[in-house]
């Protein structure tokens, strides 16, 4: 099968109509926003697959959708060979990049700040809004195990269990045979069920996130101790910018003691709230309008498993742009 053109498995609406290609668009940056983990980079390769398709002539793509797919996918995987030696030498620990969908993706600033603001936009009569949500909620913690995969598996991994792909189409795609892709969807399935761990989000969630920034405000040891599972983890992603510790902390004692330090750190003038974004109760953490972190946790039975913590502001700016804030960084 050749995947530029291959068979629609939604509704077969070609994108050249407003309503299939804002849907298209989102789907797309849904898929190279995880292969990726960095939304201007997502924006940048959907943008340049829709360049190549209108580039084309119309009849040499039957199905824009699946050429569209064909594209992104590819473009992300000579993305991730060329970021490859910077990856590797980040300074400290690598985090994805936390977005707003609904700015990311080609929505308005309206929607995106309405997602913030855990309030959802005005109808929209574009695709069924449950498929994309679907498709769009993710956690920092999901991405960064995402990232640990091979470009191969990652792919795989997504196409299959994301996007609906058979091993025989995502294979047509790669380049793979099926029974390459069922290994390659078999080891990502098992490294992100190590490494992801933790329930869906809840309005249990909900409440133990801001019990843990209340707690980490006032240097409660002893709350931040019961509400931390034995094995926590927690990671930082300052970028050489921001302070932060510059491998993963591991167990009760060392993070439980870590955050409660913080209290003597953060000024009385950082404030916080938890939004929604992608899917996730995240809290933003910012000050005079500039937006400081933006943290995460993963969590089960009431106990925290693990925490992101993304502070480089280069990560944080189209997020801040988004809200209608500031990053730390010049101009």
């Amino acid at each position: 099968m050749n995947p530029a053109t291959a068979t629609i498995t939604a509704s077969g609406t070609a994108p050249d109509t407003p309503t299939a290609l804002y849907a298209d668009r989102r789907r797309l940056y849904a898929l190279a926003y995880r292969m990726l983990g960095s939304a201007g980079d997502a924006e940048d390769i959907v943008q340049e697959a829709f360049l190549r398709w209108h580039a084309q002539p119309r009849a040499d793509v039957r199905e824009p959708r699946a050429f569209l797919t064909t594209v992104v996918t590819r473009l992300c995987l000579d993305h991730i060979k060329s970021a490859r030696v910077r990856l590797e030498t980040y300074p400290g620990v690598w985090l994805p990049e936390p977005a707003v969908s609904g700015a990311a993706d080609g929505g308005s600033a309206d929607e995106a700040r309405a997602e913030a603001a855990g309030t959802p936009p005005a109808a929209s009569h574009v695709t069924p809004e449950a498929e994309l949500e679907r498709l769009e909620s993710v956690s920092l913690a999901f991405l960064a195990v995402l990232q640990t995969l091979s470009p191969i598996e990652r792919a795989v991994y997504l196409l299959t269990e994301i996007f609906d792909y058979s091993h025989a189409e995502a294979g047509d795609l790669l380049g793979r045979t099926p029974a390459a892709c069922r290994q390659a969807l078999h080891r990502a399935r098992t490294a992100l069920a190590a490494g992801v761990r933790g329930e869906p989000p809840s309005a249990s969630h909900h409440a133990l996130l801001a019990s843990f920034l209340m707690a980490t405000r006032s240097g409660d040891l002893e709350g931040l101790t019961r509400m931390l599972a034995d094995d926590v983890e927690s990671r930082a992603d300052g970028g050489g910018y921001v302070s932060a510790a510059t491998k993963p902390v591991f167990g009760l004692r060392a993070v439980s003691r870590l955050y409660a330090g913080l209290a003597a750190q953060i000024p009385q003038s950082v404030q916080a709230r938890i939004v929604d974004l992608h899917g996730w109760p995240t809290a933003l953490l910012y000050q005079d309008e500039v937006l400081l972190a933006a943290l995460q946790i993963q969590a089960a039975h009431d106990r925290i498993q693990r925490i992101d913590n993304v502070m480089n502001p280069e990560k944080l700016l189209r997020l801040a742009r988004s809200l209608g804030l500031k990053t730390s960084l010049p101009g």
